[in-house]
């Protein structure tokens, strides 16, 4: 790529001229492309022999698969078809209309109080804690959506410090545990054997 006096000229590998634009106010406007002018460049683009040869199918696929009624108004593209049909056969189209069928409700009660449901999950911690904690336990309330999450150095203490937090919340509210949430992992089908 050289510049000089308000010219921009873009070489290719072979050092031949690709691409030659002139600086106009801050701009730079490409004149020339391979050799050709712009001008002729459109020229040839608007000519019908060359656009005629491509397909209305192809022009809404080019335009973002715009509407019937924009295309028509578009008079290059409008004269250049050689076939023409709706775009309700697009099979694009269609499938960006198709609505996906809604989840079925009711997977899940909504909860009236306090520890009716407790979310919990166990998450490592990348790098260690400078107490040498490699995990965490987090417990969170469906109701209140109170949370918090207890340090822990090994999965084996899993076990221990949810039956403390469970025991904790029991006797802070006065109210007993009625669910427990988790993603099924090993550790908890360990410590459900327990509970």
């Amino acid at each position: 790529m050289i510049t000089q006096a308000g010219k921009l000229t873009v070489y290719d590998r072979d050092d031949a001229s690709f691409l030659v634009a002139h600086k106009i106010g801050s701009l730079y406007f490409i004149t020339t492309v391979n050799g050709e002018t712009i001008q002729s460049l459109t020229e040839k683009f608007t000519s019908s022999k060359s656009v005629s040869k491509v397909t209305y199918n192809i022009w809404h696929a080019r335009l973002g698969h715009a509407h019937d009624k924009a295309l028509k108004k578009i008079e290059i593209v409008h004269e250049a078809f050689e076939d023409y049909y709706s775009n309700k056969d697009c099979e694009t189209c269609i499938r960006g209309k198709m609505k996906r069928k809604p989840f079925p409700e009711g997977g899940q009660h909504p909860t009236t109080r306090p520890l009716e449901r407790i979310h919990s999950d166990v998450s490592q911690i990348d790098p260690p804690s400078r107490g040498g904690n490699r995990y965490f336990v987090m417990f969170q309330d469906n109701f209140s959506n109170f949370g918090c999450a207890k340090p822990i150095k090994n999965k084996s203490e899993v076990a221990e410090t949810f039956q403390n937090f469970i025991v904790k919340s029991e006797v802070a509210l006065d109210l007993k545990v009625k669910e427990i949430q988790t993603d099924n992992g090993g550790i908890w089908r360990a410590i459900s054997r327990n509970f």
